[in-house]
């Protein structure tokens, strides 16, 4: 198992072995800053656009589905998740797809991170790649995995869904600052290549 293994798992939970995820993905490249930073904001954006995804299909429908608080064990589960009959129960199905689509999204932000942070490290001494940093940064991508914690989403439907909406907000900007970065980047490579 790889550092960034250990990392994942400890935030997420997960148990996987990413060693063979990066040698696929990052090729044979001794010297990191071999490898292509349009590969690692390609990387980058597929993990960081799977969270959106996530939030997108199974939070948004989660938070429509009714308002007040209740508990499950001893977790408080957001208002939202209460069953629609007006009593207290907890649909059970819901808490548990809500729990387990914010741990899917939290290692999957937590990857496209590790991609961005390798980009930065290895070829920020580049202008669009640092220009991408600043832009990032300002746009909220350090910022969106403390928000997809349990303990982050507010009690109740409507202040729930602000919530949700407000982090789908965020990895739209990121996700489109990335996408307009690396078609420049392909853009200067294709220049560079055919002088």
């Amino acid at each position: 198992m790889t550092a960034n293994s250990d990392l994942l798992n400890s935030k997420c939970g997960y148990s996987v072995d990413m060693s063979e995820h990066y040698a696929a993905d990052l090729g044979d490249a001794t010297d990191p800053t071999e490898i292509s930073p349009i590969l690692l904001l390609s990387l980058a954006l597929d993990e960081c656009g799977v969270v959106g995804e996530l939030l997108q299909m199974r939070l948004r429908g989660l938070a429509h589905s009714g308002a007040g608080t209740s508990k499950i064990g001893s977790r408080m589960v957001p208002g939202f998740l209460r069953s629609g009959s007006g009593g207290d129960s907890v649909d059970a199905t819901s808490a548990e797809d809500f729990s387990e689509a914010l741990d899917q999204a939290r290692g999957h932000w937590t990857l496209g991170i590790e991609h961005y942070e390798r980009l930065f490290v290895y070829h920020g001494h580049r202008e669009p790649v640092s220009r991408l940093h600043n832009e990032l940064t300002l746009a909220g991508l350090f910022t969106v995995l403390a928000d997809l914690h349990e303990e982050a989403v507010p009690v109740g439907r409507k202040l729930g869904s602000v919530h949700l909406d407000g982090i789908l907000q965020r990895i739209r900007a990121c996700n489109d600052t990335g996408i307009q970065a690396r078609a420049l980047m392909i853009e200067r490579q294709e220049r560079t290549e055919q002088r």
